[in-house]
């Protein structure tokens, strides 16, 4: 929820710079303090830097009810009760949906997807990932489909 709830104040202060700050003569905006906006979001929701923030409708962003869709699987996931199946679905919705750091959402072990991480450090977090997700013998049924709900 940090992450929905950081991409939100983001997306609400850009739409709020852009309104005061509409196009000029030559179409060209007022340059908004981007980086300085995440570095301030990241303190507030306490989120490691190379865990990106991303505009909504520019990019995909893990929204609220984004993040409130995947509760059961994240609860299954704890609980080691994904199967294979749904751990991949739950990882692709985070990566295509949502687009977000789901290594740092899961295992508190960012992934830095735009920061190029090596090819081991992704193995090794997408390990544990499937350790801790899939441990249970008793798995999780009838979990809701994930769905793009935008």
């Amino acid at each position: 929820m940090r992450v929905a709830k950081a991409q939100r104040d983001y997306i609400e202060d850009i739409e709020l710079h852009w309104l005061q700050h509409p196009i000029d003569e030559e179409f060209e905006r007022d340059k908004y303090p981007e980086e300085e906006k995440k570095t301030q979001l990241r303190k507030k929701y306490d989120i490691p830097e190379g865990v990106h923030l991303f505009m909504d409708g520019v990019d995909s962003a893990l929204l609220d009810f984004d993040a409130k869709a995947c509760k059961p699987y994240i609860v299954a996931f704890v609980n080691g009760k994904l199967t294979g199946e749904t751990l991949y679905h739950l990882l692709f919705f985070f990566e295509e949906v949502g687009e977000c750091d789901y290594g740092w959402i899961l295992v508190e072990r960012p992934i830095g997807f735009y920061d190029a991480p090596s090819d081991e450090d992704f193995e090794e977090i997408m390990t544990e990932i499937r350790s801790i997700g899939t441990r249970s013998r008793a798995k999780a049924k009838n979990l809701p489909k994930l769905t793009n709900l935008n």
